[in-house]
């Protein structure tokens, strides 16, 4: 029986230990992605494929603000749902993600179908066994989007998959922080163009009021 222990204890911290070093490659994988590339699209895409892939999930999503920030909408989502999400509006404060993103908080819900939050999304179908778990994209306190992934069934979320999928968040986070600079500094430089522009072709003689 010690032996029987020992064994199973064993395998546990290989398991475990394999675990992590696989979420330490994709968020070295991520980093990389994040530094080659400025194609904020591109970006969401490789880490909504790998929340799904290390979290074992049905779907993944990530979702960014529109508008005047009250909703939120997919800019990426991969798996058996995605068509579905990437047409859906998630309204702050209302469902589970809405609700956890006016909270700015993470959390896994491993069953959907009876929490009073649960919002289904259109023509999807009602699972038995529905897995849920949220984290936010957060810049400081603000939250700049957030992530989902889902299961159907198989193994109930716990707390070291939702502490990977904050992780991850993070990442997506810094994307988005690079993207927004990037955009910012290119609208500077061509409002600059425009000025030099405009100053090198004015004539010096002319009178100050056609200049």
């Amino acid at each position: 029986l010690e032996n029987a222990r020992l064994f199973d204890e064993t395998q546990r911290l290989l398991n475990e230990a394999e675990r992590r070093a696989r979420e330490s490659s994709v968020l070295n994988d991520v980093g990389r992605d994040i530094s080659s590339t400025l194609e904020l699209k591109d970006v969401m895409d490789k880490i909504a494929h790998h929340a799904r892939d290390l979290l074992s999930a049905s779907t993944s999503a990530i979702y960014l603000p529109q508008g005047d920030g009250s909703y939120f909408q997919a800019i990426a989502a991969e798996g058996e749902i995605a068509a579905e999400i990437k047409v859906d509006t998630i309204h702050l404060g209302q469902g589970i993600i809405g609700t956890l993103a006016q909270l700015g908080q993470g959390e896994f819900i491993n069953d959907t179908n009876h929490d009073p939050r649960t919002i289904q999304i259109p023509g999807t179908p009602v699972e038995t066994e529905e897995r849920l778990m949220v984290a936010p994209l957060l810049t400081g306190d603000k939250v700049g989007g957030m992530m989902a992934v889902w299961r159907n069934g198989g193994n109930p979320f716990v707390e070291v998959d939702l502490d990977f999928l904050k992780r991850l968040s993070m990442q997506a986070a810094i994307a988005i922080q690079n993207a927004s600079l990037f955009d910012f500094i290119n609208k500077r430089a061509n409002e600059l163009s425009i000025i030099n522009n405009m100053i090198s072709g004015l004539d010096p003689k002319l009178d100050i009021q056609t200049i």
